[in-house]
């Protein structure tokens, strides 16, 4: 009996560790597709330093990334202070973002009028790469 409850603790332990070899690989997948994701649409990359792990490279400058939809329903992605925003033509605060402090006045294509503290910011698409 007692080979019989060795052998049942060595199986869960060896199942176990394939478990978190699996739950290992899934997060990994998961972080990776969520890099690409960032890149694609918002333009944010990553870059390894060796030893130190992963850091985020935002651009510096607000910018709109993409402005999409038809007639009244618009969207507009844009980045401000560095981080990624979303904005629905018809709600004045983003719906997607960390920062509250911007207001949409409206989207314009090519521009996306907002407004900061009181001060009106226009900020519109770029040509080219």
């Amino acid at each position: 009996m007692a080979v019989l409850f060795n052998g049942a603790a060595a199986l869960a332990r060896e199942q176990a560790t394939q478990q978190s070899t699996i739950d290992e690989l899934l997060r990994l997948d998961s972080q990776a597709a969520l890099l690409a994701a960032r890149k694609n649409i918002f333009g944010i990359t990553q870059h390894t330093q060796a030893g130190l792990g992963a850091d985020v490279v935002r651009p510096e400058s607000n910018q709109v990334l993409a402005i999409y939809g038809v007639g009244k329903l618009l969207t507009a992605e844009v980045l401000l202070d560095s981080e990624p925003h979303v904005f629905k033509h018809s709600r004045a605060r983003p719906v997607w973002g960390s920062s509250l402090q911007y207001r949409l006045e409206r989207i314009l294509p090519p521009c996306v009028y907002l407004k900061k503290s009181g001060q009106a910011q226009v900020i519109c698409l770029r040509k080219g790469p």
